[in-house]
């Protein structure tokens, strides 16, 4: 009897085996999982088409300013090199004005006396 049941745990620990555990991940996809798949993807793609023209804008605006700049800078000297010379010609104008006004006023005193002097003559 002792032999039997000393052969029965012999032969029962033979036979039993040790489960290895096993886990692989699942191989589908639920339907929501497959839409929210696809909505991360096009979110990331739009995403990544904003910054770029985010970036393209800034870097027009960037080259713009760097064009603007000087041509504001040459304008405004353009603007004040004929504000002078504007001011220099009116001057000059005034000038010749002024020479004029002083010759037409000395020949007129020249042709009053020469008037005084004819009709002194005329009287004598």
């Amino acid at each position: 009897m002792y032999s039997r049941a000393l052969l029965r745990t012999c032969q029962a620990s033979r036979i039993v085996a040790t489960r290895s555990l096993v886990s692989t991940p699942a191989s589908y996809k639920t339907v929501t999982e497959t839409v929210k798949d696809a909505a991360s993807k096009v979110n990331k793609a739009a995403g990544d088409a904003a910054l770029k023209g985010i970036e393209t804008g800034e870097a027009v605006t960037n080259a713009v300013k760097e064009t603007a700049a000087p041509l504001a800078d040459k304008v405004k000297n353009i603007a004040s090199d004929a504000s002078t010379e504007a001011s220099k010609k009116g001057k000059d104008a005034q000038n010749v004005a002024s020479k004029a006004a002083g010759d037409l006023k000395t020949e007129a005193s020249k042709a009053a006396s020469d008037v005084k002097n004819a009709a002194d003559k005329a009287t004598r």
